[in-house]
């Protein structure tokens, strides 16, 4: 074999090797949403029970504060007016793990809806047992909510949470 033809073997083997490298080291294919500006989710254990883990979403959806306080005020007319939290394993198929729908304001102290100068915020803590968010088989599980609020007239303003990533 000539010097030539070495050189271009081992070049197809360095490109070869690199690919492979490439596609090892890539995570898995996401199939969240984008999330939505200001809303985020973080996963704790729980300070309660150490058997369970507190997805803690909170978020904000922008308008003028006098359209949140009517929003709010008008909230308990609807029949399905609320908020809704859909808990989503990004492992490339979005599957719903849970889906909570809390009517009206549904003042408590692990959530709240309220209206302020930045719009209409929400904040919800779920709590689910170890192991209920365990989806993923690579050990690495990634889960992110869907927040959607229904107004009294049924019109719906939906955010998403960034991914979070951990073992649960």
């Amino acid at each position: 074999m000539n010097t030539r033809n070495k050189i271009g073997s081992v070049l197809a083997s360095a490109a070869m090797i690199t690919t492979v490298g490439l596609t090892v080291g890539v995570s898995p294919a996401s199939a969240a949403p984008k999330p939505s500006p200001g809303a985020t989710l973080s996963i704790v254990d729980d300070i309660v029970d150490p058997a369970y883990v507190r997805l803690i979403i909170s978020g904000v959806h922008t308008m003028e504060e006098p359209d949140a306080v009517g929003y709010l005020v008008h909230l308990n007319e609807g029949k399905y007016a609320g908020m809704n939290y859909a808990v989503y394993a990004d492992d490339g198929s979005s599957k719903i793990l849970n889906d909570r729908t809390f009517p009206g304001t549904s003042k408590s102290p692990e959530g709240d809806l309220w209206a302020s100068r930045r719009g209409l915020e929400y904040r919800r803590e779920l709590v689910y047992p170890k192991g209920f968010l365990n989806k993923n088989l690579d050990g690495i599980d990634r889960v992110y909510v869907r927040a959607i609020f229904t107004d009294a007239d049924g019109g719906q303003r939906i955010h998403y949470t960034n991914v979070a990533e951990g073992y649960f």
